[in-house]
């Protein structure tokens, strides 16, 4: 009995689950019980995957009784293997099959390489499965947009008025489940979400689907987490949202949801549905951002309108390690990707239009009037120190304790003084 877990189990010869290889006839498969858990059972030679084991020349093992009401199922019989069966007999080097025993059904998401609802492996009839009383038939259920992928239903489930069990019933990757249900026509209610419709017809080809969704995403208002934008947002449906946080951006500036995913820089990532989640990671500087985000269902099929948010990140001064001193060309430079600009200027100038200090440098000379620049060679020590009155003068007479200039940073219109002492224009 397997009623929780994973279970893997395979066999080179014998059943994966159930009876194995013998001289005489085949192993027969027993009782087998699944009601919930992950099992995958592959069989081997001409065993079954769930079921009977093999002979190689006289009959395989009976097929059992087998009982699944819950769990993610699926089993296999060998390929290459004439008349295998994924549930039911064991065969023989003729391909000929035991009795199948009994498959019922009631619970479960369950997928088979062979027919496990009476069609035929070769020449061989396989097992036909019913919930106790009636036939039931392989039915389809996309949840890729409101359960998404590879994901446990955990919320209210119920079939019509039938007794089926979804305990352990897990998403596969393209967001399906597969359910055994009699032939008719079926309404339900799957992880929470009423309104699924549909039918099951014997050629196992029934499908349940659910009309009227629509993708929505609520957005919070943006804000900073320390130089970057975050945002809080709930989507309707299971999927992946599309974010980017744009400078000076235009509320329009995407038309909808596929031209924000194809965006230079956009961020993704993928959510469940009705689960709020922080966007994070958008860089925000200084100055005025727009926040875009837009949800794309997992199908593909729903998308939501592009959502906007915006904020304002404050200017402020970097710090001294935005400035970099190269003492082997006597050059002051702006570290790269500075959000803000570095000007130099003379004290004696009433403006803050100076000399640009670009992440290529300017010569320390230029940053010396003509009265001190011969006497300390465009060198300097620290702030107002030649760099030979430091060497060779007594502390009496060394030079006035500011030279006539300053460092000015330009951040989004506003000027901030920054003459630093003395880590940013220590020179060597």
């Amino acid at each position: 009995m397997a009623t929780g877990g994973i279970v893997s189990a395979s066999s080179s010869q014998g059943a994966g689950i159930g009876g194995g290889l013998a001289d005489a006839n085949g192993g027969a498969g027993g009782t087998v019980s699944i009601t919930g858990g992950v099992v995958t059972a592959t069989g081997g030679y001409f065993s079954a995957g769930i079921g009977g084991g093999a002979n190689s020349a006289s009959n395989g093992g009976e097929g059992g009784n087998v009982s699944i009401s819950g769990g993610t199922v699926t089993a296999n019989a060998k390929t290459g293997y004439n008349g295998t069966m994924a549930i039911g007999g064991g065969t023989n080097s003729s391909g000929t099959v035991a009795g199948n025993g009994t498959l019922t059904i009631t619970g479960g998401y369950v997928t088979a390489n062979r027919s496990i609802s009476g069609g035929t492996s070769d020449s061989n009839t396989c097992v036909a499965a019913t919930n106790g009383s009636n036939p039931v038939y392989k039915t389809t259920v996309d949840l890729s947009d409101t359960v998404g992928k590879y994901t446990a239903l955990t919320g209210t489930s119920s079939i019509d008025g039938l007794i089926y069990g979804f305990n352990g019933v897990t998403t596969d990757g393209s967001g399906k489940i597969y359910l055994y249900l009699p032939e008719k026509s079926h309404t339900a209610t799957l992880n929470g979400v009423t309104g699924y419709t549909g039918s099951t017809s014997t050629d196992d080809a029934g499908i349940l689907s659910l009309a009227g969704l629509t993708a929505t995403l609520q957005l919070g208002t943006p804000y900073l987490t320390g130089s970057a934008a975050a945002v809080s947002a709930t989507p309707s449906l299971a999927g992946t949202i599309y974010y980017l946080a744009v400078k000076d951006g235009a509320a329009d500036a995407y038309a909808d949801a596929d031209a924000l995913k194809n965006a230079s820089g956009v961020k993704s990532v993928s959510v469940t549905a009705n689960t709020a989640l922080t966007l994070t990671g958008m860089t925000a500087l200084e100055g005025n951002y727009t926040v875009y985000a837009a949800l794309i269902s997992s199908s593909g099929s729903y998308k939501s309108a592009v959502m906007t948010g915006t904020l304002t990140a404050p200017a402020t001064a970097p710090d001294s390690a935005d400035v970099i001193i190269d003492c082997s060309a006597e050059t002051l430079k702006a570290a790269a990707g500075l959000a803000c600009s570095l000007q130099y200027f003379s004290t004696a100038e009433a403006t803050t239009d100076g000399t640009a200090i670009t992440t290529g440098g300017i010569p320390v000379a230029s940053l010396l009037d003509s009265t001190t620049r011969g006497r300390c060679r465009g060198r300097l020590l620290s702030p107002g120190i030649p760099h030979q009155a430091a060497q060779s003068q007594p502390p009496s007479a060394q030079a006035p304790a500011h030279l006539p200039w300053a460092l000015i940073i330009i951040s989004s219109g506003i000027a901030f003084p920054a003459v630093r002492q003395p880590s940013l224009v220590r020179m060597c």
